[in-house]
């Protein structure tokens, strides 16, 4: 808090406070980069096991023939 007087002799008052971001910036500039690729590449795997079946021949199959089935519960899973 920062007060001062204007010319008139009247008090102002200046307020400032913290800023509060959902995201740390300080944090995520001092990961390392190869560490967030990291992170990346095993979200990338985790959400295609949940989608990609165990056969990728068949999930190609599936979408050709109109026939993919996503199970939502499983990918939501992964959200939480």
């Amino acid at each position: 808090m920062q007060t001062r007087r204007d010319r008139d002799g009247m008090p102002i008052i200046k307020m400032s406070l913290k800023q509060k971001f959902k995201y740390n910036l300080d944090e995520l500039m001092s990961t390392d980069p190869k560490q967030l690729k990291k992170l990346h590449l095993e979200t990338q795997e985790a959400v295609t096991e949940v989608i990609m079946p165990q056969n990728p021949r068949d999930f190609v199959q599936a979408v050709d023939n109109g026939e993919v089935n996503i199970d939502i519960k499983a990918f939501e899973s992964l959200l939480q």
